[in-house]
């Protein structure tokens, strides 16, 4: 059960984040949002960021790197289900010069089964790569191209809890890290079909997670250091952009120092001043870590806790407010319609004004 003590520290926890967001706009965007990891390996605004990833975090690419990718959307699944208004997009389908398939996924927030579903996600992308004309000609199958999924998790499997499980659905991920942890100082696993008695492998469906928080401590990692290797980097990009200031930034303009280009292409990406104003919109709520807010709201809801729940939606969304926060984007964070909000501000400023007529009477 969700305490009030607990509840109030989530909320102050919470209305901290809206305070350092908006009080002290990051120069870059968080990198594990999804509006942010998508816009950072887009291949459509060049290939050189994506290709350093490719290249650094996929061992088969080391003796055949990728030279050229393209954006190949692609949704899960094929068809809608009955019912469904919309199909879920995967964070990032590429395909290399070679025609292998890359499924890239950036995972802030673990959830159940997600190891099956990523691996759906791969063999659904496996299994479609050929077209209805090549799967009528004899030797259909000699053209499949291998399938790589790569997951980047900002989370330490070793560490995890275990997530309230829901029906019948268990958390099959427990029992496999308590039964085989990762070693000290590994950050990546690496899924191949391999035989258990002669070691042989079919390499054609891969999965490759990478574990953000395994690699290196935040002190080796940031500020960035002139030293830092490629892989370095991505680390912490991927971790630490939003926290980079000015200061840092001197660095990659010292002669002194050598940075990628693709350092330099990956940063300017992520300044979020550039962005649109919808993209700037969608990183505010994601960045906001809403998927744990979210999840407080539910429990409140299943203990029947509507009184608390609606009042601290009203205390979030007067908070947003005073930050000068649109009506539209607090209506997406409290997850209540915009006329809903709106009436919840204006009682307040009413009550406010009705408070200083008082005190000046």
């Amino acid at each position: 059960m969700i305490t009030e003590f607990k509840k109030s520290s989530l909320l102050l926890i919470f209305l901290g984040a809206l305070n350092d967001i908006y009080a002290n706009p990051p120069i870059y965007a968080k990198a594990t949002t999804d509006i942010a990891f998508k816009q950072l390996l887009d291949p459509s605004i060049g290939q050189d960021v994506i290709l350093s990833f490719l290249n650094t975090f996929v061992p088969c690419l080391k003796t055949d790197p990728a030279t050229k990718v393209e954006a190949s959307p692609i949704t899960v699944p094929a068809l809608p289900r009955k019912g469904d208004e919309k199909l879920t997009f995967m964070n990032m389908h590429v395909t290399s010069k070679s025609g292998a398939h890359f499924v890239i996924e950036m995972q802030a927030l673990r959830h159940l089964f997600f190891d099956e579903r990523a691996l759906y996600y791969a063999c659904n992308t496996y299994g479609r790569q050929l077209s209805q004309a090549q799967l009528r000609e004899e030797f259909w199958y000699h053209q499949l191209k291998p399938t790589i999924a790569i997951q980047v998790l900002d989370y330490d499997t070793n560490k995890i809890k275990g997530i309230q499980e829901s029906g019948d659905a268990k958390d099959t991920l427990v029992p496999n890290v308590k039964n085989n942890p990762m070693k000290a100082g590994e950050y990546i696993k690496h899924f191949k079909f391999i035989d258990i008695h002669s070691n042989q492998s079919i390499d054609h469906v891969q999965m490759i997670q990478i574990e953000l928080p395994r690699y290196k401590s935040e002190a080796e990692l940031y500020p960035p250091k002139k030293n830092f290797t490629e892989k370095d980097w991505w680390f912490s990009i991927l971790r630490y952009a939003h926290k980079y200031t000015n200061e840092d930034l001197k660095l990659l303009k010292d002669s002194k120092t050598k940075v990628s280009t693709f350092v330099k292409n990956a940063l300017g990406r992520l300044e979020y001043e550039k962005w649109n104003p919808q993209m700037q919109h969608d990183q505010q709520i994601q960045a906001l870590n809403l998927g744990n807010y979210k999840t407080m709201l539910d429990a409140e809801r299943a203990e029947g806790e509507a009184r608390g729940e609606a009042k601290s939606k009203a205390k979030i969304i007067i908070k947003c407010h005073s930050q000068n926060m649109t009506i539209d984007v607090i209506a997406d964070i409290v997850t209540l319609p915009k006329a809903e909000v709106k009436k919840i501000i204006e009682d307040y400023q009413a009550k406010a004004k009705n408070k200083k007529k008082h005190r000046t009477e």
